[in-house]
């Protein structure tokens, strides 16, 4: 309905958010994307999105998992970015660790890779 407040529902297409540390895990994303377009769904990651120019990347980060239907985590060997915000972030958690919270909180279907240092 138009002008209704927003809602933590997903919006409607089949969108999953990757999450991960990016640069050690970056052949896998590219995979996990083409697999995701694959079975006809629509990837939704950080180098997928437009910048915005309002906000922190909390924010950006935290809408993107209010926005997608599933949520994909892929764990490495690195802990990954750790945003400085003492008001948003007071755990000092990486940002990946803040999306896997806010997709748990919103009950998205969860899917967990491991990557090994091999």
């Amino acid at each position: 309905m138009l002008g209704s407040p927003m809602t933590d529902g997903p919006r409607m297409f089949a969108g999953v958010m990757i999450s991960s540390s990016f640069e050690d895990l970056e052949e896998y994303r590219k995979v996990l994307k083409q697999v995701i377009e694959k079975c006809g769904m629509y990837p939704v990651c950080m180098e997928l999105s437009a910048t915005s120019a309002t906000g922190t990347v909390i924010d950006s980060s935290l809408r993107m998992v209010r926005d997608s239907a599933a949520y994909v985590l892929l764990i490495g060997t690195r802990y990954g970015q750790v945003p400085q915000s003492e008001a948003f972030n007071p755990e000092r958690l990486s940002l990946t660790c803040l999306e896997l919270r806010e997709a748990v909180r919103l009950g998205r279907p969860i899917l967990v890779y491991i990557a090994g240092p091999d």
